[in-house]
């Protein structure tokens, strides 16, 4: 799906009944909050689930400086690295350190994370969607200022992210294993009649 930031921003402004934008950058109130919470709502949505056009595979750089104890290896996680994603399925034993090194005894380690995704012309359908539902939400208060009607868009949205994960889930190729499925259980309560997805999106 071809797209820009703008639309994106619009349909958000449009979900809120406000006034749309030609630009981030313009000197209008919109376009000012918006800016504000783009790229922060846009990362966060990446990161908590594996959407297909975010997945990455990549062999690790090795650092100079050995671990000091414990694993052989110092590599460094990718700069556009959000999340990584091989937790379940470890190859070898690993640690990722809080800044960004990544700790094992292999001498080959390949990876498979969740990139950061700036350009939005490789967003899928569903995503966008929900990135313009996601940001209606936050700029909502800060424009709006009316918590019932909050309250509306936060179920809104709600559904509108769950169905764009659903679908990637079940379109994005043969099942690898069983995925983690809290972020469905938090929003279905326990109620066996949503849908549950199996996809880890390998």
């Amino acid at each position: 799906m071809a797209t820009s930031n703008v639309q994106i921003a619009n349909f958000a402004l449009t979900m809120i009944d406000a006034n749309s934008i030609s630009s981030l950058t313009e000197e209008t109130e919109e376009a000012r909050k918006v800016n504000a919470v783009f790229e922060m709502t846009r990362d966060e949505l990446l990161e908590e689930f594996p959407w297909p056009f975010a997945i990455k595979r990549a062999s690790l750089a090795l650092l100079a400086t050995a671990p000091t104890y414990q694993y052989s290896y110092a590599y460094q996680i990718p700069t556009d690295c959000l999340r990584y994603l091989d937790r379940k399925y470890p190859q070898w034993s690993h640690r990722i350190e809080e800044d960004g090194t990544f700790l094992t005894d292999s001498s080959t380690p390949n990876i498979r994370y969740i990139k950061k995704v700036t350009d939005p012309v490789v967003f899928s359908a569903g995503f966008a969607s929900a990135l313009a539902s996601r940001l209606a939400l936050a700029l909502a208060y800060s424009i709006i200022g009316k918590q019932t009607y909050i309250e509306r868009l936060e179920v809104i949205s709600t559904r509108i992210v769950l169905k764009a994960k659903t679908v990637q889930s079940q379109s994005s190729g043969t099942p690898r294993g069983i995925d983690d499925n809290t972020w469905l259980a938090s929003r279905s309560g326990g109620d066996p009649s949503w849908p549950r997805t199996t996809i880890d999106n390998s």
